[in-house]
């Protein structure tokens, strides 16, 4: 699970959110009989509200549009389906955020020409765009982890409802495509924040592709676990890590692009967590584009947290032009921790051309256990290339 995260409350509203969100003020000149000033905005006309508990299969057409998340935590639960048509848009108040519990399925299945859009209520309404706004989109499956049979998702442990993980590694929690996140990912408490998307315990049945993911205050796509295929995925601005895998995520992600616009940890962690002898993570990502900002913060491109962490990465960019960070980071968490071999092809390095470790014992001191191993995968692997700035 992923820890010692911060939230960054600055809130940028980049060009791209700005373009996709931002609506037009409606207001004109007041011409009453004379007097002046300028009339505010009409208020948005919601057709639906999601809140509380999703029991039974529910339906979201562009007559329901937009449909404003309310509340707090939004469950789909009792293996309901929620089904949004192509081109609805979904508002989220502050502290909102939607939940597909074990056994129930979400059905957004939007197109290229329309897609299904989550933002927040204030952009909605007309204010500015930017991260944190609202929550964001979290499934719940029974694909296999490495973390306790009990383990619930991070935001509200006490909540039974939020259990996750299980012995299907074909797990179907539905389906989310041409699907846009946008403006999302706050903090619940310290270390306890949601993300742009998260997939819990999440398996291969079900399909995750073409997804975009603007702004988030937290990271962009977190997984804990599971086994889910990820195809198309756009991350931008991201405030904390753009792609985050942990607890034996042992899928394929192919076609990832992470630009950070903003102040950001590492376009993509890696943390293994939990018992690496239940379920290591170990996955593929194939096909990537990551650019990383002037003002990234901290832990540079690709970032193994542990060192019992593997994969394979294979076909893609890692532009660090910009960044004063290292192009790979490479942490040990505990002192029992098992370097696992990552594959390096195909991957050209643009920056700096070093790898940095930070080993951090239990005991509080430090070593650079990894450094040759990792320097060695990436110089050595197949078609790997390295360009100095």
């Amino acid at each position: 699970m992923a820890m010692n995260k911060k939230f960054v409350s600055t809130i940028a509203l980049s060009s791209l959110t700005a373009a996709l969100l931002t609506f037009s003020g409606c207001g004109s000149s007041s011409d009453d009989g004379g007097s002046t000033g300028t009339t505010p905005p009409p208020s948005v006309v919601y057709g639906a509200t999601l809140q509380g508990e999703i029991i039974a299969d529910r339906t979201l057409t562009l007559a329901d549009s937009p449909v404003k998340l309310a509340g707090n935590k939004v469950k789909i639960k009792n293996n309901a389906t929620l089904t949004i048509e192509p081109g609805v848009k979904i508002c989220g108040e502050s502290q909102a955020y939607l939940i597909v519990t074990q056994g129930a399925k979400i059905n957004a299945n939007g197109t290229e020409a329309e897609p299904i859009v989550f933002t927040s209520e204030a952009a909605c309404e007309g204010a500015p765009a930017g991260a944190g706004q609202w929550g964001g989109v979290t499934l719940l499956g029974n694909a296999v982890t490495n973390e306790a049979d009990t383990i619930r998702y991070e935001v509200d442990e006490s909540d039974a409802d939020f259990a996750y993980g299980g012995t299907d590694d074909a797990d179907n929690s539905g389906v989310l495509n041409h699907v846009k996140i946008l403006n999302s990912g706050y903090a619940v408490a310290p270390d306890k924040e949601v993300n742009g998307l998260s997939l819990c315990g999440v398996g291969t049945g079900t399909k995750v592709d073409n997804i975009t993911i603007v702004d988030s205050g937290d990271d962009g796509v977190e997984l804990w676990g599971g086994a889910v295929e990820l195809n198309h995925i756009s991350i931008t601005g991201a405030q904390d890590d753009g792609f985050d895998v942990d607890s034996g995520y042992h899928g394929t992600v192919t076609n990832l692009t992470v630009v950070q616009t903003e102040p950001g940890a590492a376009l993509i962690e890696m943390t293994n967590g939990g018992d690496a002898t239940k379920q290591r993570t170990d996955w593929t990502l194939d096909g990537f584009s990551l650019t990383a900002s002037v003002n990234q913060k901290k832990e540079g491109g690709i970032y193994f947290k542990d060192l019992d962490v593997t994969a394979t990465i294979k076909n893609g960019t890692i532009d660090m032009t910009e960044s004063p960070e290292a192009n790979l980071g490479a942490g040990l968490t505990n002192a029992e921790g098992v370097y696992a071999a990552p594959v390096f092809e195909n991957v050209a390095v643009k920056g700096s051309a070093f790898i940095n470790v930070q080993a951090n014992k239990k005991d509080g001191t430090t070593a650079d256990t990894g450094t040759t191993e990792l320097n060695t995968a990436m110089t050595s692997g197949i078609g790997n290339t390295f360009t100095s700035f």
